[in-house]
């Protein structure tokens, strides 16, 4: 099963292809300001180059955010033009899932933390037990003091995972027994794919039943309510 994987929903965007779970190529940038003219180019070089046509594509696999609005409008209007001329399946993964899940194998809790903005975290709390992950909380977009309220709720070892600055120092302190993951914080594409892959028996495909995760109204709605 040939999966073209993407996601721009931070700061750092990425494309992968994954052939039955296994990674076969991926790019990654970090220029917000140029993902839009990266996406597509990126695709098609990156299937030109693995030699797979885009008619041999048995599905996509998209990050849904939280994140960037502008970003996950983006990855989200691509992949459901593209599964609707391919006529191919479309999964959508969570990029807090994708943070988490880059940990394993691991036992233990794991916070998965996006940067908000305005003094907040987009977060996910898991259990994992292996290879495995269990969602503890629902995601949520929250100060860090209520993230860490959250959080403590589970005692034991903990990993912090994702974008926590300038609150990362704040959040280990208040789980005595924690680490930070620092060099697997960005939200890979060859991470959503392979999540796709595996979860694709549980995901029906449906590229309009694949809805972005936004967990908060935009900057711009909440400047337009003050």
């Amino acid at each position: 099963m040939n999966l073209l994987a993407f996601d721009t929903s931070t700061d750092v965007g990425s494309v992968a292809l994954v052939q039955d779970g296994i990674l076969l190529a991926e790019q990654m940038i970090r220029s917000p300001m140029n993902l839009l003219t990266w996406l597509s180019p990126t695709i098609q070089k990156m299937l030109k180059e693995a030699g797979i046509s885009p008619d041999k594509l048995n599905g996509l696999a998209v990050g849904i955010g939280p994140g960037s609005f502008t970003g996950i409008r983006l990855q989200m209007s691509t992949a459901r033009a593209f599964a609707q001329v391919r006529k191919v399946p479309l999964y959508g993964i969570s990029g807090l899932e994708t943070l988490a899940y880059q940990i394993l194998p691991y036992r233990g809790y794991i916070l998965s933390c996006i940067d908000a903005r305005r003094g907040e975290l987009f977060y996910g709390i898991f259990e994992a037990n292996g290879d495995a992950l269990t969602i503890k909380e629902e995601f949520g977009c929250l100060p860090p003091d209520r993230v860490l309220e959250k959080a403590q709720k589970y005692q034991g070892e903990w990993i912090i995972v994702g974008e926590t600055n300038p609150y990362l120092e704040f959040l280990l302190k208040g789980l005595p027994h924690s680490l930070y993951a620092d060099r697997i914080g960005i939200i890979r594409a060859s991470t959503i794919g392979i999540l796709a892959y595996q979860k694709k028996d549980q995901l029906n495909g449906d590229p309009f039943s694949v809805q972005p995760l936004y967990l908060r109204a935009s900057n711009a709605e909440i400047e337009k309510r003050a």
